[in-house]
């Protein structure tokens, strides 16, 4: 007990200078923090992940803030990104590992969902198809009866 006590009152000062400067070092983070804007305290968002970049990023959307639209990328044209998309499915891959008939099912699946979207298509360009056959009958007819001119502007049987 005696060592201890030697011990102490011979680093007490050392001790104190020690608390003294890790009470400043928090001190100094949290008013960089604050001047920062990134304290809980000092942060002026209102909603959960308003401090994120996609949070900040739809403030500027929904302001409709010219230069907000300056930083705003298609992540899918950038080179970059695609290569940590592709290096990241590779690890997922690894891990996974699949067996043969894992990827028998997965090919199916595949033919399923290939299939489905090329009737989804057709079915689409057909309506379309229809869709501007009845357009042209439209304007034939109102043209017919001197509602639109040939540019398809309307005419106005007031004069």
């Amino acid at each position: 007990m005696l060592t201890l006590d030697i011990f102490m009152n011979k680093n007490l000062k050392t001790i104190k200078d020690l608390g003294t400067a890790k009470k400043d070092a928090y001190k100094n983070a949290l008013d960089l923090a604050k001047a920062n804007g990134i304290s809980a305290i000092s942060n002026n968002t209102n909603s959960k992940g308003g401090a994120t970049w996609s949070g900040q990023v739809k403030a500027l959307r929904e302001g409709q803030y010219r230069f907000g639209e300056v930083n705003n990328f298609d992540i899918g044209t950038a080179e970059g990104m695609a290569q940590v998309a592709r290096m990241n499915a590779e690890a997922l891959m690894d891990q996974v590992r699949l067996d043969d008939s894992d990827y028998a099912d997965m090919v199916v699946k595949q033919k399923e969902i290939v299939e489905e979207s090329q009737n989804k298509c057709d079915a689409a360009i057909e309506e379309a198809r229809i869709l501007k056959r009845e357009n042209k009958d439209l304007k034939d007819y109102l043209r017919k009866k001197g509602l639109i001119d040939q540019k398809d502007n309307l005419i106005n049987p007031l004069g």
